[in-house]
C-alpha cells in the first residue's frame, strides 16, 4: 500500500484495527524482507515496515509517553522526548579510546 491509500484504507478498517487495540490482540504485519548489494560484494538485510504499523506505532507513543514518562528518573536517558544519549553537564559523558576499561 502506498501512504497515499492510508486515509482510505482506515476509513474502512479503523473499527477493526481500533477493537484489536483495545483487546490487545493487535500483531503487526512482518516487515517486507528485500536484500542490497554492497560495494564490497556484502548484501545488507533491509526490512522495510508496512504503511499502518508505524502510523499506529507512533499515535500509541504520543498517548503513552505523557502517562509514563514523568515516572522514569530524571536521571534516564535514551529514547526519550527532550533527553539525549547522555547527561549534559562537566564531566558527565567522557570518550575514552577504544578497549579502555572504565
Amino acid at each position: 500500500m502506498e501512504t497515499k491509500s492510508l486515509r482510505p484504507y482506515l476509513k474502512g478498517y479503523w473499527l477493526g484495527i481500533r477493537e484489536e487495540l483495545l483487546e490487545a490482540s493487535y500483531r503487526p504485519e512482518p516487515a517486507l524482507r528485500a536484500e542490497i548489494p554492497k560495494p564490497d560484494g556484502g548484501i545488507r538485510q533491509l526490512g522495510i515496515p508496512t504503511v499502518v504499523d508505524p502510523r499506529i506505532q507512533q499515535a500509541l507513543l504520543r498517548v503513552l509517553t505523557p502517562i509514563f514518562d514523568p515516572g522514569f528518573s530524571e536521571h534516564s536517558f535514551g529514547f526519550r522526548p527532550g533527553k539525549g544519549r547522555y547527561p549534559r553537564g562537566k564531566g558527565s559523558h567522557r570518550v575514552y579510546p577504544r578497549g579502555v576499561q572504565v
